[in-house]
């Protein structure tokens, strides 16, 4: 009994939710349709768009846009973006971005509107209304200024502007557009005209002209087209932006001129001050012997400032004729014809007296045995250049030659003009532009050459002590005697001579002089040079040898594996619908 109480009772609960679903069915459904036709009937247009465009002598003007919609249904924002895209024209410049400013908003009585959001986009700024509309018409008029959109022709000034924009999906029924001059200006050579409107229906548009002010008026303009004016007025109406004047422009040439030379006088008189070479008293009588103290690549160190892959040829024939190695000259079989390659071999005599880079020079040429090829040598010597380098430039340094080390002078100064440069171009091309600042560029762009400056300068700002401007003084009087010495004027002039100097003269760059004037003594090759010999040996034959040796090392000793406003000609007119500046659109929900 109890069992068939319970089932009695399930199958009523049953009944009576299947009863709620019937009844929830038709309600929801019925729902959907009111919704459905509340989204159908939401719809709305512009009844009206009146633009009075009032023109002011700096070359700005200012919009006062009347806007009435018709809202049938619920709406709460109305978006208007306001396009600042540069129009395609010919027949002259504008000058500056174009530019929006002093955005307001009122409603139809003149006071501002309240819940009005200026945003952002790419085209310019946007301007959001909020409110609560629901089937009713509203009015609100924006007004803001233009800069950088009059056009400066040769002859006359031009306003070609967008009033209708063509970004909104709603007609605008009508429209009024009225552009006002300053007083003064001779309405009788101002020109006008209008763009025929996309979809329009013909001779929808009339215009004139009525004491300062051009008038137009037109039909409905359809959705996505816009209504572009052409209106031409004579020079002096507007007034260039003084940032873009010609006598502003003259002014920042002038002071960049200065700037230019104020830096180039700081910079010699800096280099009179700090960068001279301490009581270098020129070149000195000829020297007929090389420095004792000095070795060739502290002598090349000396004169250049840096080591050099020189320095480094010169140490290892130094070396050679000191008795360290041998140099080898070998014949390399090629495609078409044989190859000159070089060779060297560690002699294992004692090296407790060499400086600190001849011993790097040393361990760099035979890291991998004591006798290589140059073939050896490649991708692997790389790797201790940088530490030879700088302890060629050490061993100059400790012996007080220079007032610093020349490479951090030299560095300090390409930093301090490599700045100026990248600020003076960041000036220009971002700031400048960005804030309007219209000839200010031309004093930007004239850091960089300032910058030059600095650079150039700051090359010869490495300063030799008294004790390194007397040894480099004895230095050129040597290159001179090697360079200009007459063959066979002296005595002395001996093989032995030749070889002791020969280092000397690859440093100084003047082997091939020096070997010249030692042709017909220099006959018999060398302990610490083999090769072949095909038309005998000199003295001119081992210089051009050892300048062979000394390019291809270079290549050998360097190389690493591989690593994985416009304008133009033209005139008035010749525009388009929609090809102004400005226009925009508007969008609702």
């Amino acid at each position: 009994m109890l069992v068939s109480e319970r089932r009695s009772l399930r199958i009523a609960a049953l009944a009576i939710m299947l009863g709620l679903v019937a009844l929830l069915i038709p309600a929801s459904a019925a729902g959907g349709a009111a919704a459905a036709r509340q989204i159908q009937e939401k719809s709305w247009d512009i009844e009206r768009i009146d633009e009075d465009i009032t023109i002011n002598p700096d070359s700005s003007f200012t919009v006062r846009e009347k806007v009435v919609a018709n809202f049938h249904g619920s709406f709460s924002f109305l978006n208007h973006p306001i396009s600042t895209r540069r129009a395609s024209f010919t027949g002259g410049k504008t000058y500056g971005g174009v530019r929006v400013k002093n955005i307001k908003v009122y409603d139809a009585n003149g006071n501002p509107v309240e819940g009005v959001d200026i945003g952002k986009s790419s085209d310019g700024p946007v301007v959001r209304l909020s409110f609560s509309a629901t089937d009713e018409q509203k009015t609100w008029i924006y007004q803001y200024d233009y800069r950088g959109a009059i056009i400066f022709g040769p002859e006359a000034d031009r306003l070609y502007y967008n009033a209708v924009g063509s970004d909104r999906d709603v007609p605008v029924k009508q429209s009024r557009v009225t552009v006002n001059f300053p007083e003064g200006t001779d309405m009788e050579k101002v020109e006008y005209t209008f763009y025929d409107i996309p979809g329009a229906a013909p001779n929808s548009v009339q215009s004139g002209k009525e004491g300062n002010t051009v008038w137009y008026t037109t039909g409905e303009i359809p959705p996505y087209s816009a209504f572009t004016i052409d209106v031409q007025f004579p020079k002096g109406v507007v007034s260039v932006p003084p940032l873009f004047s010609e006598w502003f422009l003259t002014l920042m040439i002038v002071i960049s001129i200065i700037l230019l030379l104020g830096i180039l006088g700081l910079m010699l008189w800096m280099w009179w001050s700090r960068g001279r070479d301490v009581g270098r008293p020129g070149l000195d009588v000829v020297r007929y012997e090389p420095p004792s103290d000095l070795k060739p690549a502290m002598v090349g160190v000396l004169v250049n400032e840096t080591a050099v892959d020189s320095d480094i040829s010169a140490t290892i024939v130094d070396l050679a004729i000191r008795g360290k190695l041998v140099i080898g000259q070998y014949e390399k079989p090629g495609i078409f014809k044989n190859k000159t390659e070089f060779g060297f071999d560690r002699t294992g005599a004692d090296e407790s007296d060499l400086t600190r880079y001849e011993s790097d020079i040393m361990a760099g040429l035979f890291a991998s045995g004591g006798s290589v090829r140059e073939s050896d040598l490649e991708d692997k010597f790389y790797v201790h250049l940088a530490g030879i380098y700088l302890d060629m430039k050490d061993e100059v340094l400790s012996r007080g030659m220079f007032d610093g080390d020349p490479a951090k002078v030299k560095g300090r100064y390409a930093l301090i003009g490599a700045a100026a440069a990248i600020i003076g171009l960041f000036l220009a091309l971002f700031v400048v532009r960005w804030l309007d600042l219209g000839y200010f560029n031309v004093l930007a762009y004239s850091l960089v050459p300032c910058a030059i400056v600095v650079f150039v300068v700051g090359r010869y700002m490495p300063r030799r002590t008294a004790k390194g401007s007397e040894a480099l003084s004895y230095v050129m009087g040597f290159k001179e005697y090697m360079s200009t010495a007459e063959k066979g004027e002296l005595e002395w002039m001996t093989p032995e001579n030749f070889q002791a100097n020969l280092p000397y003269a690859m440093a100084l760059g003047v082997t091939d002089k020096w070997a010249e004037k030692f042709e017909d003594i220099y006959v018999t090759p060398p302990d610490w040079y083999r090769g072949t010999y095909a038309t005998g040996f000199s003295a001119v034959y081992l210089a051009d040898s050892l300048s062979h040796m000394q390019d291809s090392m270079s290549g050998t000793m360097a190389s690493s594996p591989s690593s994985s406003g416009s304008g133009g000609g033209g005139g008035f007119g010749g525009g388009s619908s929609g090809g102004g500046f400005g226009g925009g659109g508007f969008s609702a929900g």
